[in-house]
């Protein structure tokens, strides 16, 4: 609780100056409004303070601003009473300015608003941390608990509705909130772990994996910004740990049956693996829902199938190019030039980098660290990769004999498992260059889902 304290006035120091004066009594506090040119004396008692009480001290003095109640609670907060009695009379000051925002002198798009609605959710949802935090919550409310819940999850709402659209709010760059950390915080009980935030009500049955705001959030927030683990850590519950590495043994056997290729091609094994792994993620993904489908990033898929339409365009002849000569290509197929080991791994160098660094730079520009995006653009071009090397075998097994001219269907050993590995490339760099003009997203995005909403 003092960090979230400390962590408030630090913040608000940055965007307000002190508009209030506290002075300690014996009795309460006694508290001296000092906003335009306007002076009174209110008193708030400090043993049972309500937000009626607060509501009529903002209503005496308005036309107030929103930094004035800012201003107070930064002095409520740096005070030196006890962290409960901070904390209630910081609550009853921003609820009652939640209430009646309506007389204020700032208009409800006024950049203090955004730092209102973030002090409120943050004091609120304190008590849900699960840091042992103990707020005075029959004093706080006449609903207990209850009515703690349910104001934190209105704040919460509040809240993520500008994170959400932090391009518009300046200030909060400016006074120094990490976004990611904030988002991160309107999920879990903390940055650094794994529980889910306990707001949900008796609807849910307690299952706070069932909580709809859990995968709109993960949607919005944390695939915009290739937030990889904590999408996984918030949309990802036993059951979902337990296909993802279903499927990831699946995709070893394809790659593993590629590696076979070196010997014997077992085209109908790994075309039926392939279709077989394809439709079950995909059917899965459809009838769980969309918090289910995220970390599966269905929009690579959908690429990889544009990029293997212009794989297939091609006609082949650089397949060509990868079978020796006197091979089983019959002769009018046969090109005068075969690629060297030195062309082979040049040409596979640049399909990696120059997919890695499409996603990095993506990641980058939309406010990642340059750490960061490394990071997570590797990640996801791997899940990328994923999707890709099962688009490629349907190509090498099924759509390039039946599509292009020459191919060579004979092809077999090490020759066809370079071909293998530069079909997944080229088809995974070529989805994720057109994709963004198919639709302008992230390729981390869900697929083909339009919103109601203004972010859409």
């Amino acid at each position: 609780m003092k960090d979230t304290l400390n962590n408030i006035y630090h913040t608000l120091t940055e965007a307000v100056s002190g508009k209030w004066r506290l002075v300690g009594q014996s009795h309460g506090w006694l508290v001296t409004w000092e906003a335009d040119a306007k002076r009174g004396t209110s008193e708030i008692p400090r043993a049972n303070p309500t937000i009626d009480h607060a509501l009529g001290i903002l209503e005496e003095a308005a036309p107030w601003r929103i930094e004035d109640v800012l201003g107070l609670i930064r002095q409520v907060v740096k005070s030196r009473e006890p962290p409960e009695v901070r904390w209630l009379l910081s609550v009853q000051v921003a609820e009652a300015a939640a209430l009646a925002t309506n007389h204020s002198l700032n208009p409800p798009d006024h950049p203090y608003f955004a730092l209102l609605h973030w002090v409120r959710w943050s004091l609120l949802s304190e008590p849900f941390r699960g840091d042992g935090f103990q707020p005075l919550t029959p004093t706080a409310f006449p609903g207990g608990t209850d009515e703690l819940r349910l104001r934190a999850r209105e704040a919460r709402d509040r809240w993520a509705e500008i994170l959400l659209t932090y391009d518009d709010w300046p200030i909060l760059t400016r006074v120094g909130l990490d976004i990611e950390r904030e988002g991160k915080q309107l999920v879990f009980e903390d940055e650094g772990r794994t529980d889910l935030l306990a707001l949900v009500d008796s609807r849910t049955g307690g299952d706070r994996s069932r909580d709809p705001f859990i995968p709109r959030l993960a949607r919005e927030l944390f695939t915009r910004r290739f937030m990889l683990g904590p999408l996984w850590r918030a949309t990802t519950g036993p059951k979902l740990l337990a296909l993802a590495l279903l499927l990831a043994a699946l995709l070893g056997a394809v790659v593993a049956g590629v590696g076979g290729w070196a010997t014997v091609p077992p085209d109908t094994a790994l075309a039926g693996a392939a279709v077989a792994l394809f439709a079950f993620v995909v059917t899965l993904a459809a009838a769980a829902g969309e918090g289910f489908s995220l970390p599966f990033l269905l929009r690579f898929p959908a690429s990889a199938g544009i990029g293997l339409a212009a794989v297939v365009a091609s006609r082949g002849t650089w397949i060509q190019r990868m079978v020796p000569l006197g091979s089983s290509v019959e002769p009018e197929c046969q090109v005068a030039t075969v690629a060297t080991p030195t062309d082979i791994v040049l040409i596979l160098g640049s399909l990696v980098l120059a997919g890695v660094t499409y996603l990095v730079v993506e990641s980058r520009l939309h406010g990642t660290s340059a750490g960061g995006a490394l990071r997570r653009g590797l990640g996801v071009w791997v899940i990328g990769l994923g999707w890709a090397t099962i688009i490629a075998a349907f190509y090498i097994v099924l759509f390039g004999p039946l599509f292009t001219e020459c191919f060579p269907i004979g092809l077999a050993g090490w020759p066809r498992v370079l071909a293998f590995a530069v079909t997944t490339l080229a088809v995974l760099d070529i989805g994720i260059f057109l994709q963004v003009l198919w639709e302008d997203r992230p390729v981390t995005y869900p697929l083909g889902a339009l919103r109601f909403s203004r972010y859409r």
